[in-house]
Order: structure tokens, then sequence, then C-alpha cells
């Protein structure tokens, strides 16, 4: 029996096995194995073995598009021997072809946006369009139109279109088509239109539209346009006066759309010229009431005043004064005067001129003033006025004002003495009318201040006499000095010393000895009078 020894070791399992789907194929590659002895390597689609392959790639055609392949490699040696089957991979084949690029594609600008048409793609397949604007991708649309919304105006955009298959395939792009949104929406219509006449003219004045781009107003005169106005005013002029004309505005932005016509207004010029404001304007204060008085104006088609209190209109008057009556006393009140022609004019206003109604009617003259003279000074005292807004008395001396009073007496100090004034009232009410001067009376201040006591005499008893004595006053206006015995006045004595004679003797007597002024003010005397006995 004959034996030939063999290799009977199979290759390792193939590696890197990888499967690229194709249009109706799947294309397969892996990676070479290291075995010196590697005869091929043999393809299992689903388990089946439909291919002998030497190199490391191999095309599976013929094959159905959408049905998924399961793939495995072995390797043979030269030996025979086959390693175990690769892992699987799958791969389906698919369609890859794409659709044409789409044709007829329009750009149809609007605001904002831009409205874009196309011609549908022939193949059965196609599933989309991709619109691109300036090589972005900006939609996917199943139909053959699209709306661009969103755009800045005035700014030009490119737009191309790929047509997309079911199966994922990308046309080419189309041509590109430009397209420039632009504002097509009109300004709101303007608002505020008003009409001032004047002379031969009309000025007409609006409220500004909130539009960004609004470019001018245009103003149309009895329907037809006279004047384009970038501002929010016209002076319409050269017009016939007492004429009326409609206005009307229309407001156009800077892509030139324009706005509807606003609600018409009239205007008739006319004469429109003021008076002058009056002058010589004056406001004179009474009791409850105020008299207005002021110069006439030149003007010969003047037709009245207006007469204004606190701003509201108190009276139309053709004359050149006013008495406001019936007032509140106390209040202040604004006056102002304005002159109307007979078109209706209107000057400027006076200035203000206030005016105070107040009680103007004084007390009646204070009554039974007395005067008590003192030593520099005199005491008055008086009757109350009964008026219930009585504030003061004014204290007249010589017919000089010297003293404001509530009450109803005043003392009066500092003054000279032996010298006479003639002393008067005046009554003020709380509104400063004052009452007519009281009667004068007159009053001399004088000195009523009696000199010290003397200090008590010295007696000397003597035979039926006694010599008394006693220190001079200090008051410089010592007159004399009354000298008293038993309480009995016996004599007056300029000097310091005086004696008593024809007394009897050893009879005691008491001595008092009293000073007095020039004023006849006489000293209180000494408390304990010497009791000297003749001898």
């Amino acid at each position: 029996m004959n034996a030939t020894p063999t290799d009977l070791t199979p290759p390792a399992v193939p590696t890197g096995l990888a499967a690229v789907r194709g249009d109706g194929r799947v294309d397969l590659t892996w990676t070479a194995n290291a075995e010196a002895d590697l005869a091929t390597y043999r393809v299992l689609r689903d388990g089946v073995e439909i291919a002998t392959v030497t190199g490391t790639s191999y095309a599976d055609t013929g094959l159905a598009n959408d049905t998924a392949y399961a793939y495995r490699l072995v390797a043979v040696d030269t030996h025979g021997n086959r390693s175990a089957a690769s892992a699987a991979v799958s791969a389906t084949p698919t369609d890859l072809t794409p659709p044409s690029a789409p044709t007829g594609l329009t750009a149809v600008r609007g605001d904002g946006r831009v409205q874009l048409g196309w011609t549908a793609n022939p193949e059965t397949d196609v599933a989309t369009y991709r619109v691109l604007r300036d090589g972005v991708e900006v939609a996917t649309v199943t139909g053959t139109s699209y709306t661009d919304t969103g755009l800045t105006n005035d700014r030009s955009y490119a737009y191309r279109l790929v047509a997309v298959d079911t199966h994922g395939n990308r046309s080419a792009a189309s041509a590109a088509v430009s397209a420039t949104p632009t504002d097509l929406t009109p300004p709101a219509v303007p608002v505020g239109l008003a009409v001032a006449r004047g002379e031969q003219r009309v000025t007409l004045s609006w409220t500004a539209n909130t539009e960004p781009d609004l470019a001018t107003y245009r103003v149309l005169r009895d329907g037809v346009e006279v004047a384009t106005v970038t501002g929010t005013s016209y002076v319409d002029t050269g017009l016939t006066d007492d004429t009326a004309y409609a206005y009307r505005l229309v407001a156009v932005d800077t892509h030139g759309n324009r706005s509807a016509a606003s609600a018409a207004v009239s205007g008739t010029p006319t004469d429109l010229t003021a008076p002058a404001t009056p002058t010589g304007f004056t406001a004179v204060r009474g009791d409850g009431r105020v008299d207005l008085a002021w110069t006439a104006n030149g003007e010969p088609d003047l037709a009245s005043y207006r007469l204004y209190r606190d701003g509201l209109l108190l009276a139309t008057v053709t004359g050149t004064s006013y008495a406001d009556t019936g007032l509140t006393n106390d209040r202040t009140y604004a006056y102002r005067l304005a002159a109307v022609d007979t078109h209706g004019n209107d000057s400027v206003a006076t200035a203000v001129v206030p005016a105070t109604p107040t009680d103007l009617t004084p007390p009646a003259p204070p009554t039974g003033l007395a005067v008590a003279r003192g030593d520099g000074q005199v005491v008055l005292t008086w009757t109350a006025n009964t008026e219930p807004d009585l504030a003061t008395y004014r204290v007249l001396r010589d017919g000089v004002e010297v003293a404001t009073v509530t009450g109803t007496s005043y003392t009066a100090t500092g003054l000279t003495n032996d010298q006479t004034s003639a002393w008067s009232l005046v009554a003020v009410d709380t509104h400063g009318n004052r009452s007519a001067t009281s009667t004068a009376v007159p009053a001399t201040p004088t000195d009523l201040t009696a000199p010290a006591a003397p200090a008590a005499p010295t007696a000397v008893p003597g035979d039926g006499q006694v010599a008394l004595s006693w220190p001079a006053n200090a008051d410089p206006d010592v007159a004399s000095y009354r000298v008293l015995r038993d309480g009995v006045e016996v004599a007056t004595v300029t000097g310091t010393s005086y004696t008593d004679p024809g007394l009897t003797n050893d009879t005691a007597y008491a001595y008092r000895v009293v000073a007095v002024d020039g004023h006849g003010n006489r000293s209180p005397p000494p408390r304990r009078p010497p009791r000297p006995r003749p001898t």
C-alpha cells in the first residue's frame, strides 16, 4: 500500500471584506491573505458560491436594484484546503442615475419676496426639487413653484433648481435666474391735514407719515396736483380771496408707491391781519369790583374788544371801559384784553393786569381819648372802636405817628418834662383803611419824683426856742425845706437850719423836716423826730 503526505491546513478566514452598491451591481473588495500557497477566493452571495477570484475584488452585476444581498468570502489554497467563510457584509444595489437638470425656471419679484416657477421634469421617479438661493439650499418643493419670502428689498438674489429622484440622486443645477425684490406697499394715507387761510394764500400742514422710506407728499388742489413737498407743510399762494379750495394729500415712497388721497379739507383765503394789541390797559380795584379802562385802537375795521378774566372770556365791549362787579374782596383777578376786527381777527392779548378788590371803608375816628401825665411820660387811654375788622390804633404826637397799638391804652415814655405835646389817634382796619384822626388832647409831663427824706434834724433847745439844723439833700432840684413841729408845718426854709422861737420852756416838741423840689414834690418825713425841751 502506497501513501503520499499532503498539506491539510486551510488558509485563514479572509478579512476586510467591503461591499459598495451600484446600479444593478455590488462591488466587493477585501484584504489579500498572507499564505504563500493561496490559490483563489470563493465569493458567496446569500450562501451560494457565485465566483472564483484570484485577486482581491469582484463586481457582482446583473442584480436587482433595491434588493439586499449578503456576501461572504472563502480562501482556498493550492491543496484545495478551504478557510471558514468570512463574516457577512450586506449591500443593496440602487438607482444612481440622476434626473436631468430642471428647465424653464422663472423668477418674479415682489415686496420682500420672489415668486419662482419651472417646468416639471420628465423622469417618473423625480421626488422633489431643491431651491438654491445664492448657492444655498433654502427649500424642498414637490410642485413646480415656490415663493421665497422674508427677503431684503432692493437686493439681487440668484436662484437655481436641482431635481432629486426617489433614490436621492440629484440633477445638475439649472441655469441661474436673478430677481430683486422691491417695496410694492404704498404708504398709509396722510392724516392730520389742516388748512390755515391767509390773504390770497392757504397754509397746509399735516402729520408726518411714519414709513421710513417715505419720499414726498403730493399736494392736490381741487383734484389737480400742484406741488411735491418733502416736509409736512406747504403754502399755496396766488389764490383768490373768498374763494373756497379743496385740498388733498398723497404720500409717495422711495419706490414710487402712492398712497390713496387723504380726505379733502377746504380753505378760503381771506383777510387775516389782526388788530394791534390794545394799549393803556389799566385795572383799578374797588370794593367788590374792578374798573377797567384802555386806549382806543386806531384800526378802521375794529369791531370790539374781548375782555378776559382769569383766562376766561368775561365780556365783549365796543367802548374803552368796563366795570367788573360782584367780585370777592381780597382775591386777585388777572385781566387781559384783545381787539377784534370785522373779519373776526383777534389781536394778541395784552399782558396780564392783576387787580384785587378790597374793603375801602375806613373805621370811625377813635373816641374817648384821655391823657394822664407822668414823670417823663404820658399815659393814653381811649374807647375801643366797634368795627369787627379793626386791626390797630396808630398813636400820633404832634401829628407824627409814634406807635401802633392793638389795645386801648398806651404809655409814651422818654418825654421831656414840662413840654406840652398834642396827642391823637387813628384807627386802622385789617385792609389798611385808616380813620380820620381823633381830636387832639394836650398833655405836659412833669417831675413827680419826691426828693429823698432829709436826715433827722439836730435840735438844740434854748430859752423859749429850739435851734434846728440838718444836712442838705443831695437832690439838685430841692427848692425848700418845710419844718413841722408836732406834725404842723411852721416854717419854709431854703437853707439847712431854723430857729423856732416863742416856745414854752420845759415843753417837749417833736420836729420833722420835709424837702420840697421845684415841682412841689415833697419828701417823706423822718420816722423818729427829736423832742427837744426849751429851757
